[in-house]
């Protein structure tokens, strides 16, 4: 199956900050869609038009470490013309804090088409602040005869280094929570509700409806479990629905093969 390169640049431009020689996480090999699986706590926001993947929140004083799980795309079409992706290479990061380091599985940063690889983000954090790094991309690519590599700088992913959050605000963050996170067959849904008849949907991360269920609802804390066994492996929305509220979760469940 052939993916347009804008698609592949976006699901590679979230890896990277200050490269290092290798990092502690592994890959997994039961992903199934090409592309980025982002942490389990990432979530999606549109902000003037423009989609950004919002990173895990650091928290000033707390370490820091994260994990992404890749795999890379064989081939994409792009204008009309069908392009062999030889490799892609991470070549740097620009506008990550101080301290903060990226080490990749492959160590070189680099993954050939078709191989699976992950990278995993730490460091200490001392200030607050809300970043938006810039990715360096290179592709080796095959164009008919051709080989060429081509560069780009990515920058559609955000970074947010907050003071140690208070209780309102841990509350407003955990007010959908989905687990066991990665599944494959139930995914458990908590929320709060004023009560009444509302529906959960799951949608993919291009915001294509999957799953639709009906659900009643009690007032306060609820906990609502569907199941995703027909889901292929992925990364999925989940947002809860009534007439006069709604959840869009914007976290990201991840749908695995075992």
């Amino acid at each position: 199956m052939k993916h347009t390169l804008s698609l592949i640049l976006l699901s590679f431009s979230i890896l990277g900050s200050n490269l290092t020689l290798s990092a502690q996480c592994i890959p997994d090999t039961s992903i199934t869609q090409h592309g980025l699986i982002p942490p389990a706590v990432s979530w999606l926001d549109t902000i003037n038009g423009e989609q950004l993947v919002f990173l895990p929140p650091a928290s000033v004083g707390v370490n820091y470490s994260e994990v992404i799980q890749v795999k890379a795309p064989m081939d994409t079409s792009f204008q009309g013309s069908n392009f062999l992706i030889n490799s892609i290479t991470i070549r740097g990061i620009l506008g990550l804090p101080n301290g903060f380091t990226f080490g990749c599985v492959p160590s070189n940063c680099t993954l050939n088409g078709g191989d699976y690889g992950c990278g995993q983000l730490t460091g200490l954090p001392t200030a607050a602040d809300s970043l938006r790094p810039k990715v360096v991309l290179e592709f080796n690519i095959d164009i008919g005869p051709s080989n060429i590599v081509l560069v780009d700088t990515l920058d559609n992913y955000i970074f947010m280094i907050e003071n140690m959050f208070s209780i309102n605000e841990i509350a407003s963050l955990k007010r959908l929570r989905t687990y066991p996170n990665p599944t494959n067959e139930l995914l458990n849904i908590e929320f709060i509700s004023k009560g009444g008849k509302g529906i959960a949907v799951i949608s993919n991360i291009i915001g294509n409806t999957i799953i639709t269920e009906e659900i009643i609802t009690s007032s306060g804390s609820n906990t609502q479990t569907l199941n995703v066994s027909t889901l292929k492996a992925g990364a999925y929305l989940v947002t809860i629905i009534f007439d006069d509220q709604s959840y869009t979760s914007n976290l990201l469940s991840t749908i695995s093969e075992f």
